[in-house]
């Protein structure tokens, strides 16, 4: 997922000891105390195409964020909703990956530095390794959330846009406004049916595709 890359680019960047980087801990981690609610009436306002300060800024390279608006849009409301999600996610991941890199001995950067290995090796050879266990947690509770996406989607978009409806994930057909009042018990049930097995099937691919690939700390 893109918030797994970015988070772990963030903390790895905030890793290094330099002045002033406690701040921008903090900052990256800000998002971790913000509820789903906060972060969708943010991102509801910056997408805005008459006031909002993306549309402002960006407009004349994505002419859709004035007209008709990112979350008006068909194409592109479920990205932005997803952008809204991963935003909001990101803070975890960023403190997840921060603590498992502490735990990482310095001795093994050390040991591979004395042997040759520039930067990017010792990322992909020491950091890479010994963060698999952190890796594989963020990614299970990553997609789970993001299969379980509902309350972005009813705050940003209500399923929409109509009629295309776009935006409606199975728990908005669980959860919806429309679901409430149709009251459709079959497919209430028949969807959350089909969740429950999506993300089991999800969460079995990938432990075991982790399996062989992560390395727990002996």
């Amino acid at each position: 997922p893109a918030g797994l890359i970015l988070g772990v680019g963030l903390a790895v960047l905030a890793d290094k000891h330099l002045r002033g980087i406690g701040f921008f801990r903090t900052a990256f981690s800000s998002t971790v105390a913000t509820s789903v609610a906060v972060a969708s009436l943010v991102w509801f306002v910056l997408l805005q195409p008459e006031i909002g300060v993306l549309s402002d800024l960006f407009h004349e390279w994505i002419p859709s964020l004035k007209q008709p608006g990112l979350l008006r849009d068909p194409g592109t409301a479920l990205p932005a909703v997803a952008l809204s999600s991963v935003w909001a996610g990101l803070g975890f991941t960023f403190i997840v990956i921060t603590a498992g890199l502490q735990g990482i001995p310095r001795d093994l950067y050390e040991s591979a530095y004395v042997d040759g290995a520039g930067s990017w090796r010792r990322f992909t050879n020491v950091t890479l390794p010994m963060l698999s266990p952190s890796i594989l947690f963020i990614t299970v509770v990553l997609t789970t959330r993001a299969l379980q996406t509902y309350a972005e989607v009813s705050l940003l978009t209500g399923g929409g846009p109509n009629p295309e409806k776009s935006t409606t994930t199975i728990p908005y057909l669980i959860y919806g406004r429309n679901s409430v009042i149709q009251n459709n018990l079959g497919l209430k049930s028949a969807a959350a049916v089909l969740l429950f097995l999506i993300s089991l099937v999800f969460a079995i691919v990938q432990f075991r595709g982790f399996e062989k690939r992560v390395q727990y700390a002996r």
